[in-house]
């Protein structure tokens, strides 16, 4: 777990810079040392061991892989990966924000220089014809100049903000996560024909979502080609827009079941990512049959109306598959 900040350029009394951006950044580090962004809140999918766990957890704990230097491949990862994309973010929005603020600075203190300015200039025709005191040319011309600073302050004000950079991340904090499977007496590996099943059916319906997705005119990327169990959805989907703007986006989760099933899994982390982004978040249904032809039905807010507080009492919920079904729509 890292700290992360992105700063501008506008100083502070203790810095040379104001940090206008903080959050946590997450890496996942496998036995073999590969990393992964483990996204916004991976520790909502966890849960302690309990007291008669913890000696089972013991050879876990004396792995060769935990004695190598973990928090630089953590932080190198971040940097190269998470904190790129907090900065994008961050840079999207201030980019906007500072466009349209130095458009309407500009434009409003712009008309009133060359106002005040015009206004000096007829003063001083009055003036030396001797029909207006010369006072009334100055202070004219000042209020013309203060607002010429005025707009240049402002103007380098903006750009400061637009100037954004990242700060260097800081390790704060750690944990060692233990497969469940590792707790249980049943064997470590599932049989094979269970194990080829179950990862046919997720094929089968991430790829029904792409094709339904691509028959929509979406562009969608199974973010588990990057990383498995990617937390929060599988697949982001996007769409341009028409009037040359950032165009729409789906985060959508796949769950696919075989033809009969009759309950469905959804982590926390699944749950919170749909409260988080109700507009944006599809519960993606994906009937999958023997003779080969899937089903692909999609659920709005699928969450909607449970009190947020049960979320925390819980790693994971079991929801009854027809009763989502039922509630979903074709895409």
């Amino acid at each position: 777990m890292l700290e992360h900040a992105i700063a501008d350029g506008r100083p502070t009394r203790n810095a040379p810079h104001t940090v206008v951006s903080r959050r946590f950044e997450f890496v996942e580090i496998d036995g073999d040392n590969n990393a992964v962004v483990a996204g916004y809140a991976p520790y909502l999918d966890y849960r302690p061991p309990a007291e008669t766990e913890l000696k089972q957890v013991d050879s876990a704990l004396e792995a060769d892989w935990l004695t190598s230097d973990l928090e630089s491949i953590g932080t190198n990862h971040a940097i190269g990966v998470a904190i790129p994309e907090h900065l994008a973010r961050v840079r999207l929005h201030t980019e906007a924000r500072v466009d349209a603020t130095l458009a309407a600075v500009m434009e409003r203190l712009t008309r009133e220089v060359n106002h005040w300015y015009h206004r000096a200039n007829e003063f001083q025709l009055k003036a030396e014809t001797g029909k207006m005191p010369q006072a009334n040319v100055d202070r004219a011309r000042n209020r013309a100049d203060r607002l010429a600073q005025r707009l240049e302050s402002r103007t380098a004000q903006l750009e400061a903000e637009r100037s954004l950079r990242a700060l260097p991340p800081t390790v704060v904090g750690g944990a060692l996560i233990v497969p469940a499977r590792l707790l249980t007496d049943t064997p470590s590996s599932l049989p094979e024909q269970f194990v080829i099943s179950r990862a046919e059916v997720e094929r089968r319906a991430v790829e029904a979502v792409l094709e339904a997705e691509a028959q929509l005119g979406w562009q969608a990327v199974d973010l588990n080609e990057t990383h498995r169990n990617h937390p929060g959805y599988d697949i982001r989907s996007r769409r341009a827009a028409t009037d040359g703007g950032l165009g729409d986006v789906k985060f959508i989760e796949v769950k696919g079941r075989i033809q009969g099933a009759p309950t469905v899994t959804v982590s926390r982390n699944e749950i919170l990512t749909a409260l988080n982004e109700p507009k944006h978040f599809v519960l993606a249904l994906v009937e999958v049959s023997p003779d080969g032809t899937d089903t692909v039905r999609y659920l709005r807010h699928p969450f909607e109306g449970r009190s947020e507080e049960f979320i925390f009492d819980v790693t994971s919920v079991n929801f009854t598959w027809a009763a989502l079904w039922n509630r979903s729509v074709e895409p």
